[in-house]
């Protein structure tokens, strides 16, 4: 599995000058950047996995990587004699803008800046598109992992209730905030509206541009990956895992994959052949003229 998104700009690549702990992905931590442009972090020093800024125009420069998500960043607070943070399967994404009312009113005057508490859906997307991939190369859920909701700023600042135990912390599967992390007394990023990320459609329509990345997506994993896997999975786990892997990457529809994952699996009695070309059908339903025909002709190879 890779740790770098594809299509992510690494103009802010700090992974040769910092290397992090090997980690498995299990809990993104939502910062706020609490101002408007791109932080320099000092070099990498107190940098997180992922910075994005919705303002940009141009897609591919709305997501900037600074270290791979199977490696820790350092964007957290870590004391001594507790709970591990930074290194604790923790995907850390910085969210240029602010959660501050008060800073909002004194310094956003005129600017263009994202207040993230009142984020709209064109603001959210970037970081949907950073999410939905990680959730299909890693397993982390689009789900709220936060046991008692978002506070808003300054409430959420401190030793507040929204905070996590350590206990808390290490069970949590899903998306949280800077706000719930344990050894940390930051505030951000508000009450951010998870509902834009945790309510998505089954049927949400995908623009021409995401089928076609998203192709592109399964095009490279399935030519790189050995017959006897599938995009790295080890060959013990089930058939139907492994063909729902490829339906999330090319489709992001939670529909489509439990349509591909109800296929029975190959130790179930299932004809492989068939399963095969059932997936390439459907796959092609969802993403169209997006899948090429070589496209289909590898995931037939690597299904079958």
């Amino acid at each position: 599995m890779t740790g770098w998104m594809p299509g992510a700009s690494r103009a802010q690549n700090f992974s040769g000058s910092f290397v992090g702990r090997r980690m498995k992905p299990r809990v993104v931590v939502l910062h706020s950047t609490e101002g408007s442009g791109w932080p320099g972090y000092g070099g990498g020093a107190t940098a997180p996995h992922v910075t994005i800024d919705p303002r940009e125009s141009d897609p591919a420069k709305q997501i900037r990587q600074h270290f791979p998500v199977t490696e820790s960043a350092r964007a957290l607070e870590n004391r001594a004699g507790g709970v591990e943070t930074n290194t604790e399967g923790a995907v850390q994404v910085e969210l240029i803008g602010t959660c501050d009312p008060a800073a909002l009113r004194k310094w956003a005057r005129g600017r263009d800046v994202v207040f993230w508490p009142k984020a709209t859906a064109d603001d959210v997307a970037p970081l949907l598109r950073f999410l939905r991939w990680l959730e299909a190369e890693h397993g982390v859920p689009l789900v709220d992992a936060t046991p008692r909701g978002w506070y808003s700023y300054p409430a959420s600042y401190g030793n507040s209730d929204a905070r996590m135990s350590g206990k808390e912390w290490v069970a949590a599967r899903g998306i949280v905030g800077h706000q719930h992390v344990p050894e940390n007394s930051h505030g951000d990023p508000g009450d951010f509206p998870i509902h834009l990320i945790t309510n998505q459609e089954d049927d949400m329509p995908m623009t021409t541009e995401e089928k076609a990345e998203l192709a592109d997506m399964v095009a490279a994993r399935v030519m790189r990956a050995p017959q006897t896997t599938l995009g790295g999975l080890a060959p013990s786990e089930t058939f139907e895992k492994r063909v729902a892997r490829i339906a999330v990457l090319s489709a992001g529809s939670r529909e489509g994959v439990r349509t591909v994952a109800s296929r029975p699996s190959v130790d179930g009695g299932g004809d492989p052949k068939e399963i095969a070309n059932e997936t390439v059908a459907l796959l092609k339903d969802l993403l169209g003229d997006a899948l090429t025909g070589e496209v289909k002709k590898q995931l037939r190879e690597a299904l079958a």
